[in-house]
């Protein structure tokens, strides 16, 4: 009986990758999510009079994708990183499954027919979470644009969830 329950938040549930962005943590859908790679061992080739936020493309399994800054197109300034302190904790990310599997990963995502790598920091587990879970951002939230909501976490801490349509739409228009 109690595996029947368990087996009916599942269904309700939405699994999302963790990711860390200039010391925020971010969830893509897995639904979205193909593989994560080490973003040192891709070949990143430039592309010309493309958007900032693009650095190049990959060869992803014989399909040439673009590689997308994450820092960006969310607007982050590199020489300029700022610790919001809002991010998950060191000890949370631990507990929710793993520590930060790399200092920059790439994670190839997929929304309809196109593939895009996303750069990103880091990546930190996977988690569950339902829609009701999921509360409006606050008006004052940079980069609302991208984003679903946010997900409190009981260390007080927050997951900003992507929203990946979006990001695609900047990303590939069309």
């Amino acid at each position: 009986m109690a595996g029947e329950t368990s087996a009916v938040v599942t269904e309700n549930a939405t699994r999302y990758v963790v990711v860390e962005i200039n010391s925020n943590m971010y969830g893509i859908t897995t639904d979205a999510t193909v593989e994560l790679m080490d973003s040192d061992t891709i070949q990143i080739t430039r592309v010309s009079h493309s958007p900032n936020f693009v650095r190049g493309v990959i060869n992803h399994r014989g399909s040439i994708i673009p590689a997308i800054d994450m820092w960006t197109l969310l607007g982050f300034d590199r020489g300029h990183a700022v610790d919001t302190g809002n991010s998950i904790s060191e000890q949370h990310a631990h507990e929710l499954h793993d520590e930060p599997v790399s200092t920059s990963m790439m994670v190839i995502t997929e929304f309809g027919t196109q593939k895009i790598g996303l750069i990103v920091d880091g990546v930190h587990a996977v988690f569950d979470c339902t829609d009701d879970q999921v509360q409006p951002l606050p008006e004052s939230a940079e980069n609302a644009a991208f984003l679903r909501g946010l997900v409190h976490q009981e260390d007080g801490s927050y997951i900003l969830i992507t929203d990946i349509e979006r990001i695609y739409n900047k990303a590939c228009p069309n």
